[in-house]
């Protein structure tokens, strides 16, 4: 017969304080490791939070950077991953546009003619003797 059998709904039971904060604490702990599982929270992390040391943020205790300037560290970060973010949709979108435009030069028979000085080299050619200028 087990400890819970022993006892009823409404029975009373003397603890000593120091009990009653273990078996308190332990039960805290079973909980966050429940929902930590349940939430699929990565091992690591909850080694962290069960043991309360983080050894993540020794570099920046290093630094002696106080958590407004990691809290400004992390928003300029997050601004230029969406300037990034941004550059990145321009390029592909210009690649794009590169690529339609070439594949119209194909289909015109213009693959391979140079058109601006930038595709001559700066060689200075003019092409408007050869009836390809305005093309």
């Amino acid at each position: 017969m087990g400890l819970a059998d022993a006892l009823g709904a409404e029975d009373r039971a003397q603890v000593k304080m120091s009990d009653l904060r273990y078996l308190i604490k332990a039960e805290v702990e079973r909980n966050l490791f429940q929902n930590a599982l349940t939430a699929e929270i990565p091992r690591e992390t909850v080694q962290k939070l069960l043991s309360g040391k983080n050894d993540d943020l020794e570099a920046y205790r290093a630094l002696e950077l106080t958590p407004d300037q990691i809290r400004e560290m992390d928003h300029l970060y997050a601004e230029k991953c969406k300037e990034v973010a941004i550059l990145r949709a321009e390029n592909d979108l210009l690649k794009k546009q590169l690529d339609d435009v070439a594949a119209i030069a194909t289909q015109a028979g213009l693959e391979g003619v140079d058109h601006c000085e930038e595709c001559r080299g700066g060689s200075g050619e003019d092409l408007s003797d050869t009836g390809e200028a305005g093309k």
